[in-house]
């Protein structure tokens, strides 16, 4: 096999192969990376298949989510798969080890309309309220809410675009509502950012799961996380009637079938409704 890298440590193979990773992804990779190998006790080269075997066991005796434990398994899998396509390794041990198993529950993570409703009447302040709303009508994830300043707002062909830097720093452009906007701009209150702290800098993705944290509590519901909010945007356009392929673009998917799970089985009709002789 040719090499094609000067690499010759883990330590700059790993840096090599988080090089053009965002900043939370490279914190989050590199966690999940040191865990594994922290847990096998070996060099990259010298992991062997029941390594990974038992590294499964750990993480479900540890009691992770099978989604944890699939996210973690991903980015070890991702970075043998780097290094063999680099000539580091001479083979993809992980390319025969099964991922875990996650179920389909994405829809279920969708709020009712309803939940969502009470949230925002009883929403502490306006700021928090149009976090709510924000996350909810354009469908973001909590990293890109946190980052929207008032530069990434453009006026095309009379309708108000909001530039969003999603994962892997790739750029889209989903379409606010007027409404929105304008409830935005009234809550104005610094030159760069338009969600702040109350310390008047910019927000954290920790304050708003605290203030969500709290919000629940208070309604004595449920907890909710912040994609929840995304979930539901996906489910609910997609139940009145968005295009699949709007949905992609809007959500910032690189697959359409990672939009396709938003899909629900609609009972009491099928697609003979839609066609005649």
């Amino acid at each position: 096999m040719i090499k094609l890298t000067n690499a010759t440590t883990d330590h700059e193979i790993i840096t090599l192969w988080l090089s053009d990773k965002t900043h939370l992804t490279v914190k989050s990779y590199d966690r999940q990376i040191q865990q594994f190998l922290n847990f096998v006790g070996k060099d990259l080269t010298s992991v062997m298949y029941e390594d990974f075997m038992q590294y499964k066991g750990f993480m479900k005796m540890k009691g992770y989510k099978p989604s944890t434990q699939r996210t973690k398994l991903t980015a070890v899998k991702s970075l043998f798969s780097f290094c063999t396509k680099l000539g580091y390794l001479s083979a993809n041990v992980a390319v025969i080890v099964d991922n875990v198993a996650v179920k389909d529950e994405v829809r279920r993570k969708a709020l009712p309309q309803d939940t969502i409703s009470l949230l925002l009447n009883n929403a502490k302040t306006e700021r928090d309220k149009l976090i709510i709303k924000t996350l909810y009508l354009l469908g973001l994830r909590v990293s890109e809410l946190v980052n929207i300043q008032w530069s990434d707002f453009t006026i095309c062909n009379g309708k108000i675009e909001l530039k969003v830097i999603g994962k892997g720093d790739k750029e889209r452009y989903v379409l606010v509502p007027n409404d929105l906007f304008n409830s935005l701009i009234a809550q104005k209150s610094h030159d760069n950012y338009v969600f702040i702290s109350y310390q008047n800098d910019k927000l954290s993705r920790q304050s708003i799961n605290k203030m969500l944290s709290n919000l629940t509590k208070k309604l004595d519901i449920n907890s909710i996380n912040p994609h929840a909010f995304r979930h539901s945007h996906a489910t609910h356009s997609l139940a009145n009637g968005c295009d699949i392929s709007l949905l992609m673009q809007s959500l910032g998917h690189s697959d359409l079938r990672i939009t396709q799970q938003y899909l629900s089985q609609r009972d009491g009709e099928g697609s003979s409704q839609y066609l005649n002789i």
